[in-house]
């Protein structure tokens, strides 16, 4: 698991050095139907080449029981308008309760200035979800606003269902190159 978090970290730092952007946020949240509070540290970053929106996301949350979970995603859109559909691919390292497992999937996300700032709303799910692992839909809602030129805080929701149930809230911080 620490081979893995570290692989995972390394590649994200690496991933943002030829970023457009890098954001780091960290939340808490509420599991729903039995599931165990958590923190999350997420750290993303995103880049366009040639028209298509390339992205990267590495998430660790820590349980309220002392476990741990870390997921890694790679992302790739095209924006039409203020809409952005996008696939992807993502690994789950698992935890206490699931096997490490790979995934893919689908979303959309919708993004404009609003207030000085940019607001964004979407949702992705994994698809092609086998050998009981969790399935997950998350729903998700942001707001950035730019403190400086090249730097923003962020806050956002997020809404889980299907085998997973989570509602968090986070906040952090964003970087633009």
């Amino acid at each position: 698991m620490k081979k893995i978090l570290i692989a995972s970290l390394i590649g994200v730092c690496f991933g943002a050095m030829a970023a457009d952007y890098a954001s780091v946020d960290v939340g808490h949240v509420r599991g729903q139907a039995g599931g165990l509070d958590s923190r999350v540290q997420t750290v993303r970053a995103g880049t366009e080449v040639s028209g298509v929106q390339l992205g990267v996301q590495d998430r660790t949350a820590r349980f309220t029981d002392g476990t741990s979970a870390n997921s890694l995603e790679l992302t790739a859109g095209k924006a039409f308008g203020i809409v952005t559909p996008f696939v992807g691919y993502g690994r789950d390292n698992g935890n206490a309760t699931t096997q490490p497992f790979s995934y893919e999937l689908v979303g959309a996300s919708v993004g404009a200035p609003v207030a000085g700032g940019f607001a964004y709303a979407g949702a992705k799910t994994r698809v092609l979800v086998s050998n009981g692992n969790p399935k997950q839909t998350v729903e998700y809602i942001g707001y950035s606003y730019p403190v400086t030129k090249k730097f923003a805080v962020n806050v956002g929701v997020d809404r889980s269902f299907q085998t997973i149930k989570e509602h968090g809230v986070t906040a952090g911080v964003s970087v633009n190159f």
